[in-house]
């Protein structure tokens, strides 16, 4: 197996029909929120305004490319989006996720029961929630199962 060194460039997958999925062809990569960080190699530190815009550049772009499922890879943009997106809101768009993010935590290649199970019964990781999502075609959001994460 070849190195991991970045998000799509060796993850092929295959889907129920023995089919590549080549994400690059599948998959668009954005940043949630739309400005830098205040101090490089920082985390940004978020305002109401970078929610807001986040929150409506999101929606621009659902609207436009009409995914199947959106994934989150950032802990913190996911938890922003859950803190300001309505139930009713969340309601009408498509699957929503949320996965370790591939380059910048450990947790992509460690598992965690919040990953859910892998396709041998163990307990799964980061990057394989990440193939799964990909690979199904009906799933429930995060939501359904996390209700009351964040309150």
């Amino acid at each position: 197996e070849k190195p991991f060194y970045g998000f799509f460039f060796y993850l092929l997958l295959s889907d129920n029909n023995d089919k590549n999925i080549n994400l690059f062809e599948v998959c668009t990569y954005i940043n949630y929120f739309q400005r830098p960080s205040e101090v490089e190699g920082d985390s940004i530190k978020v305002n109401p305004i970078d929610s807001r815009i986040a929150l409506e550049n999101l929606l621009v772009l659902i609207e436009t490319l009409k995914p199947d499922k959106i994934i989150f890879v950032s802990s913190k943009a996911y938890n922003d989006f859950k803190i300001n997106s309505t139930v009713n809101l969340r309601k009408q768009l498509p699957f929503i996720g949320s996965v370790p993010h591939p380059s910048a935590s450990s947790w992509w290649n460690r598992s965690s029961p919040k990953y859910g199970i892998n396709s041998k019964g163990k307990i799964a990781t980061g990057k394989e929630k990440f193939e799964r999502i990909i690979r199904v075609k009906e799933l429930e959001d995060d939501f359904d199962k996390i209700s009351d994460e964040i309150k």
